[in-house]
């Protein structure tokens, strides 16, 4: 991978990101090559020379480095520690647990406001199961496990008590726990996809193709554009909410593949499922 500097990001953050120091050891697959889309990682490993990356849009993978590197020196538990562990013939798996304490495993997660009120995403669930899995292979018995969410674009002036904005810029999730059994299937199903010989194409869910709804408030008498006010919601529940509290209708929205559509991946270039779309759509 390549990268690039085309808005004259200095210097001095440029080497940062250069200086990434990511390593995943010898493994077949890190925690989250195995839990993310097959067909990201087969495009990644094929065309890893031709990529090119401008660190604008690394900026936040640097700010959640360094995060994660401030919070391992405080606390109690043992920080950023790297297990490895084998299944079916793999040296499989090989992660890195941002905290444990005693029985219980902690995961770090900077994102938006907006991510974190979306509720817990299936690959979190899945990603934070496998360091739990982990860490039983090496002899550690998990019994409960927590993302902890730094909310990079939390803003003091939004909370409202007893409304849905978070009260504090750092909220915990408690995470539901596997069996061990019912994650060495998972981890089987995973390793079955990712090996396979033809590459499974991405999911809507992979894609962040989620289906989104529109509402719509009719135009005030006053209005000059002859249109009422719209806001785009995820969940149909919360627009017929809107639209019962407020008045107007819901309507749906055209979905979009944002992780292809803005190259969120990486490899959208190379990518045979995107391209064989025009403008996001399927053909």
């Amino acid at each position: 991978m390549k990268y690039s500097n085309q808005y004259g990001i200095p210097e001095e953050f440029c080497e940062a990101i250069h200086a990434d120091p990511y390593d995943k050891g010898k493994a077949d697959f890190s925690v989250t090559e195995l839990v993310g889309p097959p067909q990201i990682k087969r495009l990644w490993d094929k065309h890893t020379d031709e990529i090119v990356v401008d660190v604008r849009d690394e900026m936040w993978r640097l700010f959640g480095q360094g995060v994660h590197e401030v919070l391992s020196r405080f606390g109690v538990g043992v920080t950023e520690e790297r297990l490895f562990a084998s299944l079916d013939g793999f040296d499989i798996v090989s992660g890195q647990i941002d905290r444990w304490v005693d029985d219980m495993i902690v995961d770090y997660k900077v994102t938006k406001e907006y991510g974190y009120r979306m509720g817990l995403r299936p690959e979190w669930e899945s990603q934070v199961n496998v360091y739990a899995w982990l860490c039983h292979k090496n002899g550690i018995e998990i019994n409960s496990a927590q993302i902890r969410f730094i909310l990079r674009d939390w803003t003091r002036s939004w909370y409202k008590p007893g409304g849905k904005y978070p009260h504090a810029p750092v909220m915990s999730l408690s995470v539901p726990l596997w069996s061990i059994e019912d994650t060495e299937h998972y981890l089987k199903s995973r390793i079955t996809v990712h090996t396979q010989p033809e590459t499974a194409p991405c999911t809507d869910e992979e894609r962040w193709d989620d289906p989104s709804w529109r509402h719509e408030m009719p135009p005030a008498k006053s209005s000059r554009t002859g249109k009422g006010r719209q806001k785009n919601y995820t969940d149909l529940n919360e627009a017929l909410a809107a639209a019962a509290e407020k008045g107007g209708t819901v309507v749906p929205v055209d979905r979009n593949p944002t992780r292809c559509t803005g190259n969120w991946c990486g490899v959208a270039d190379f990518c045979p499922q995107f391209n064989s779309t025009t403008n996001g759509e399927d053909v």
